[in-house]
Formats: C-alpha cells, structure tokens, sequence
C-alpha cells in the first residue's frame, strides 16, 4: 500500500482545520524490457550459438540475426540491473544470464565482438558486400577486426586526402601570395614613373614659361627697335626738309 502524506487543510473557520491525505509517489527502479522479449531473445540465441559449436559452421546469419541481438538485449538488460555498463555488478549480472542461456562457454572476444557487430550492422554490413571473400567472413571477430582495418585505413586515405588538399591549398596560396606581392611591385613602381612624369610636366612647364618670357621680351626690344628706327628716321627727314629750306 502507498504511503499517505497528511495535510491540514483550511476552512472558512480560521479555527478549524481539517486533515486530508494525499497518496505519495512511490519510487521505483527503471522499466525493464518485457520478460518475454529477452527470454526469447537469449533463447534463441543459445540455441544458435549450440549449433554454432555442434556443426562446426560460422554462419554469419545466426551471429547477426540470433546471437548478436541476443546478447545486446542481454548486455541492455544486465547494464539495467547494475546501473552501470561495467564493473562488479554488471558482470555478474551478464555472467548470470550467460550461464542460464548457455552462452556461458563463449570466448570473451567472440561475445564482444558479436555485439560489437549487431551495434554497427549497417556500416558492417556495407562493407561486407565490398569484400571478394564474403563468404570466408562469417565470424564475428574476423568481421569486425577486418572492418575496423578497413575504416582505419579509410580513415588514413581521408586524412592523407585532406593533408594533400591542405599541401595544394598552402601551394595556391603561396602563388596567390608571389603574385600578389609582384602586382603590389608593379603598381610601386608605376607610382614612382608617375611621380617622374609629374616632374617632367613641371620642368617642361617651367622651360615654357621661360620660352614664353623670353619670347614676350623679344618681341617687346623689337618693338622697341622699331619705333627708336621711326624716329630716328622721322628726324633725319626733319633735317633734311630744314636744310632745304635753307
């Protein structure tokens, strides 16, 4: 029976108080999955782990099928009672349900690797079909060890393929950078031709100026000249009219 949490509860009355009692939850363990469910599962799972041994024949079906959801449900189910996936509690809770489904005389590494496989069956099971020897992989470790080769050495061609489009894009970026600093030379050196150019313009400025004043004063002696000759001619023919007249 529920224990009962009392409460005093308030009428209109300030003085009377009336009690009421109000169930309290109950705190219970984590669900565990259908008693069934495992039963079956583990069940099954010895049964084609005994002819596994009987006949001497790794086939692959019983391992991913039968055995390797068995014992996951089994490692679920003893991780569930000790509350953790490992230490004292969980191995004597696996070793438990081993031993009463048979699964109890099962290489450690072959359990393990078993599990590993139902856990990862998709991509194991992609890779499979890649292999020339498909029919030659049927046993848990020897699946799971040439799959964990397989993604290491993917793992290396993906690192070595990124290491290689780092070296190219270090190699673009070097010849980006050369030509980057080229164009920032040439455009150094077309400031200093158009610096000289500016200084040729002004020194050509200053020679026309100069031309200019000296035209200006030549022009103006000439002018000179030419109205000192009137004169001087003017003159001479005042002169000559007073001599005649004479």
């Amino acid at each position: 029976m529920a224990p009962y949490l009392y409460l005093q509860e308030s009428s209109n009355h300030a003085d009377f108080l009336m009690p009421r009692m109000i169930p309290m939850k109950e705190k219970r363990p984590p669900a565990s999955p259908p008693a069934n469910d495992l039963h079956n599962a583990l069940t099954e799972a010895g049964k084609a782990w005994k002819r596994v041994k009987d006949y001497d024949k790794r086939r692959w079906n019983d391992w991913t099928m039968v055995i390797g959801p068995g014992l996951v449900k089994a490692k679920a189910e003893a991780t569930r009672l000790a509350g953790r996936p490992d230490g004292g509690g969980y191995n004597r809770a696996m070793a438990q349900l081993l031993e009463e489904y048979g699964l109890d005389d099962m290489a450690k590494s072959s359990r393990a690797d078993a599990i590993k496989c139902s856990e990862n069956l998709g991509a194991v099971e992609e890779w499979l079909l890649q292999q020339p020897n498909r029919d030659a992989l049927n046993h848990p470790t020897t699946v799971w060890r040439g799959y964990q080769k397989s993604a290491k050495q993917q793992d290396e061609k993906d690192a070595a393929k990124a290491e290689s489009k780092s070296a190219r894009d270090k190699k673009e970026h070097a010849a980006l950078r050369d030509e980057l600093e080229r164009a920032l030379d040439e455009i150094e050196q077309l400031k200093a031709h158009i610096e000289d150019l500016h200084a040729e313009i002004a020194q050509l400025k200053a020679e026309v100026e100069k031309h200019k004043v000296e035209a200006d004063w030549q022009k103006r002696t000439a002018r000179m000249a030419a109205g000192q000759a009137q004169q001087k001619k003017a003159r001479r023919k005042t002169q000559e009219q007073a001599a005649s007249e004479e």
